[in-house]
């Protein structure tokens, strides 16, 4: 694993990703209140970006409608038209920051989840709302679905992961996390597994055909995982830390291949969100306000 190319032309901490129409572009939100979009190859910057009244802390891109998605930190949802490039919608049913943001493709329903302790799902396109849901006083740092769409999992502040049904969002089975709190998820694209990160800097392995039942426990990071993903081609997934490293792994084995560490060319502060481009490329970013384009070796 090497780092092809750096760039930290963001003004503040860089705190997530999406990808573009393409391969060769995403869009990144930072905390200089900037989302801007970038060539993956040079990380040079498009002739499109988006400033707001407030920091960014999620992104999603939305292909089948060329919608983006837009996060922030006082808990507002802007949507922007990518054909016509401007906002056709505003919301504010958030009082916090909007941490995570998902799309469910089968039900084709927006999932949005915030740091008042509440998540809220929208019908597409009429961005209808259809339920709106308070947890409790704790933050909601991520999001999951299963590749059927019919379970989301949902990392809570208060040491909890809630796993509810996509029909009625019901919730159908709680489970004791992390200490301190649940900050990333993930579902495994190949095993019965949910993959689980926390402020206690440990991996977990949850099998999702026997109640969710604990498998198996990693000490991945020193500090909090904020990411968890899985490469395309489903033989690679890649962690990113508030240590200032991240960390390539086999998917089958759980072995690790490849770590980046503050020293060299990776980050030098925490490492918030990555995005893969294809089965050997992907993009890391972190409070250094530094994007890195990586290369599987």
């Amino acid at each position: 694993m090497k780092v092809l190319r750096t760039n930290t032309e963001h003004a503040a901490s860089v705190y997530t990703l999406t990808a573009g129409s393409d391969r060769a572009s995403f869009f990144s939100g930072a905390g200089d209140k900037f989302v801007v979009k970038w060539n993956s190859d040079t990380l040079q910057q498009d002739a499109f970006a988006v400033k707001l009244e407030q920091p960014v802390f999620s992104l999603l891109h939305i292909p089948s409608f060329q919608l983006l998605v837009i996060g922030t930190s006082q808990g507002d949802l802007h949507i922007v038209d990518l054909v016509d490039k401007k906002e056709i919608r505003h919301f504010t049913t958030h009082r916090l920051g909007i941490y995570s943001l998902l799309y469910n493709e089968k039900e084709k329903q927006l999932i949005v989840a915030a740091g008042d302790g509440s998540f809220s799902i929208w019908h597409l396109p009429s961005f209808e709302l259809v339920r709106h849901i308070p947890l409790g006083e704790f933050k909601l740092r991520a999001l999951a679905l299963t590749v059927d769409g019919y379970q989301l999992a949902i990392a809570c502040g208060d040491e909890k992961i809630r796993i509810f049904e996509t029909f009625f969002y019901n919730e159908i089975y709680t489970l004791q996390g992390h200490k301190d709190g649940v900050t990333s998820l993930c579902y495994h694209p190949t095993k019965n597994a949910l993959m689980s990160g926390g402020k206690d800097g440990l991996l977990k392995i949850w099998n999702t055909k026997e109640d969710y039942k604990l498998l198996l426990e990693l000490p991945a990071h020193y500090s909090t995982i904020y990411h968890i993903s899985f490469s395309p081609n489903k033989k690679n997934m890649l962690t990113t830390s508030r240590d200032k490293s991240y960390k390539l792994w086999d998917a089958e084995t759980l072995e690790v291949k490849a770590k980046q560490e503050a020293s060299g060319t990776g980050h030098t502060h925490s490492v918030n969100a990555a995005l893969w481009l294809d089965d050997e490329h992907f993009i890391t970013a972190g409070d250094d306000r530094k994007i890195t384009l990586n290369q599987v070796d």
